[in-house]
């Protein structure tokens, strides 16, 4: 044994940003039912999960409360949706978990 055995109840919670260039509001392909599958798998691990993404058109609100509470952060559009729009993505994720208690995770759909 290499320490002393712990129980999920014993377990931390750990706060978890998802990152993703794909909004998990509605699930109209497959990247966003993947996405969708991972963020229902940890939250059933008992991790909070936050999703960040970008919006899909200027219109679209800046956050989104998707079932069973879960939020998703959304940074404003900027019309680019190639690699510029993911560092920007990027950038606004490193941003939201300085001096935080987030762990980020990249999906990359």
């Amino acid at each position: 044994m290499l320490g002393p055995e712990i129980h999920i109840s014993q377990r931390i919670a750990m706060n978890i940003l998802l990152v993703s260039d794909i909004s998990a509001e509605e699930a109209n392909g497959g990247a966003e039912r993947v996405l969708i599958h991972h963020v229902r798998a940890f939250r059933n691990a008992g991790f909070n999960i936050t999703i960040l993404t970008r919006q899909p058109d200027p219109s679209a609100p800046m956050t989104v409360k998707l079932d069973g509470g879960l939020l998703e952060h959304r940074l404003p559009f900027s019309g680019d949706k190639g690699m510029k729009g993911m560092v920007e993505l990027l950038t606004g994720a490193r941003k939201k978990t300085i001096n935080s208690t987030w762990l980020f995770l990249i999906s990359l759909l």
